[in-house]
This record gives structure tokens, sequence and C-alpha cells, in this order.
């Protein structure tokens, strides 16, 4: 029987197809090459990215550890500081004392030109 013209054709001929958008040379493939091109262009700039933030997590970490460093040294001069407060002080009285020791022996020698010249009439 040969076919009914009031009836349409279930398939398509090949020669007359339309390329579907997953074949390589249709816009999916210019997608997935513009998608390797993008993953390249992350993937150049993540990896200098990452050593440069491991290079700041390094240098934060050492410049915590002057940090502590330093204020154990701070802590320690304070420390310095308080102990040569204490010897200027001590300083101090020792002048005081060496002054009234000067002034008693100055009285002293001055008696005992006294004595000398009560001494020597």
């Amino acid at each position: 029987m040969p076919p009914d013209p009031t009836t349409a054709p279930t398939s398509t001929p090949a020669s007359h197809r339309q390329p579907s958008s997953s074949t390589p040379s249709g816009s999916g493939g210019d997608g997935n090459r513009l998608w390797g091109m993008a993953k390249d262009a992350l993937v150049i700039a993540v990896i200098p990215l990452l050593g440069w933030a491991i290079n700041l997590q390094v240098n934060n970490a050492l410049q915590d550890e002057r940090i502590v460093q330093m204020q154990l040294q701070i802590d320690t001069l304070k420390d310095q500081s308080k102990e040569l407060d204490a010897v200027k002080k001590d300083v101090q009285e020792a002048a005081v004392h060496m002054a009234r020791l000067e002034g008693k022996i100055d009285m002293a020698n001055g008696r005992l030109d006294e004595i000398r010249t009560i001494l020597g009439r």
C-alpha cells in the first residue's frame, strides 16, 4: 500500500535535519572551549593567589612571634627600669648621708683645729 499523502511523515530524512547543539561543531562546543579557557585562566590566577595567601599566613605568624618577643622585652625592660629607679633612690640616699658625714667630719676637723690651737698655746 502506498503512503497516504494526507498523513505527515513520522521522521525527517537525514538530509533535512538541523545539527543539534550537543555536537562539537555547534554552540555547545564553543561553550566547552570557552569554559576550558576560563578554567585555565582561573587556575593561572588561583595558583599565585594560593601562594600569596600562604606567604601572608607565614608572615602573619612571624609577626605574631615578633610581637610576643617584643612584649617580653618590654616586660623585662619595665622590670629593669624599676630596679634602676630603686638603685637611683639608694644612690640619692647615700649621697645625702655622705653629705651629712662630710659636714660632721668638717665640724670634727674644726674642733680638732681648735684643740690644737688651745694645746699649742
